[in-house]
């Protein structure tokens, strides 16, 4: 009997234990939401980026070929 009263007794430690995990697990829950939203948003800037950057790179490749054919022209 005493046992049982013993392992009663520890109940209420455990159950704060638990609780204090289960904070502990919604904030990291919590964080990593917000972690992952912050990866999104980073890697959609990036592909934007990256896509104004080769639009820029293509629209100034076809400049210069207008500016090879203008020149060969006058030759």
């Amino acid at each position: 009997m005493a046992e049982v009263a013993q392992a009663l007794a520890h109940v209420p430690l455990y159950t704060k234990k638990l609780e204090d995990m289960r904070k502990d697990m919604d904030s990291i829950t919590n964080r990593v939401k917000g972690m992952r939203k912050r990866a999104a948003k980073l890697y959609t800037k990036k592909q934007q980026e990256d896509n104004s950057a080769a639009q820029r790179r293509q629209a100034e490749l076809l400049q210069e070929k207008k500016s090879n054919a203008a020149a060969s022209e006058g030759l």
